[in-house]
């Protein structure tokens, strides 16, 4: 059930948004509660599609807004470090970051491909916490900005030990899924209970306009009764002095 009737077009340009909220959520800045609610946002966001291509647009686009932000030093580094032409380096670490959102890109497209309460208690975290593993080892691993990362120094942080930077994705990503759930639970009970009292007034409006309609049928045939009842009487009256007029005067002898 989608909370919000959304235009198509506005969706990856909130989700592109929701990735530079979530990259708040590191150094230096160091607000993790951000990353949760940016996930939140995005998870919520896939509510809004139906088929897995929306889906992983809405992921390419939270990557783009993640990464953009997250890994510009790398065009610091080719640029001022690495004398390489500005605009050379400007399209080097564009498409580095369009790579690396390939993979929020991924776990949300295939995990739409599952029914939504599926999705969102099980499928979801589990393909977001892969496609981070995925991004850490294939082609040697860039786990930079790995999600678990944002939790080393925050409310999460006593699972590092225990879970690992991905456990720690996959807590975290259970925690964003949960606000979901919990909000599409109570906007659904809003929206029944909305739809009910509706119903309720409905029904009574019905009843009032049936009873309108009676009284109203009623008010009628008593006008007609009493339309006849001061007619004939007025019609034998009448009749009466037709009749007197137009007899023939009696003659004296």
């Amino acid at each position: 059930m989608p909370f919000l009737p959304l235009p198509r077009w506005a969706l990856p340009l909130l989700a592109g948004a929701l990735g530079l909220v979530h990259t708040l959520a590191f150094a230096p800045w160091h607000l993790p509660a951000l990353q949760v609610l940016a996930l939140a946002g995005l998870f919520a966001l896939t509510t809004q599609v139906e088929r897995a291509r929306g889906a992983a647009l809405l992921g390419l686009a939270f990557g783009l807004g993640w990464f953009g932000l997250g890994v510009s030093w790398v065009y610091i580094s080719m640029h001022e470090y690495g004398a390489m032409p500005a605009v050379l380096a400007a399209l080097a670490t564009a498409a580095f970051c369009l790579f690396l959102a390939l993979y929020p890109a991924l776990a949300l497209g295939l995990a739409q491909r599952a029914p939504v309460p599926v999705r969102l208690a099980l499928v979801l975290p589990a393909a977001w916490a892969g496609a981070e593993w995925l991004r850490g080892t294939l082609f040697t691993g860039f786990p930079w900005l790995a999600s678990g990362y944002a939790h080393s120094d925050g409310p999460l942080a006593g699972w590092a030990p225990l879970a690992g930077v991905y456990g720690m994705t996959l807590i975290a990503r259970r925690t964003a899924l949960r606000m979901v759930i919990e909000l599409r639970q109570r906007l659904a009970r809003h929206i029944i209970g909305l739809s009910m009292r509706y119903h309720g007034e409905r029904q009574f409006g019905d009843v009032l306009s049936r009873i309108s309609s009676d009284v109203t049928q009623t008010l009628q045939s008593v006008n007609l009764i009493l339309k006849d009842l001061v007619q004939q009487p007025l019609l034998l009256v009448g009749s009466l002095m037709v009749a007197a007029v137009s007899a023939p005067m009696p003659t004296l002898i």
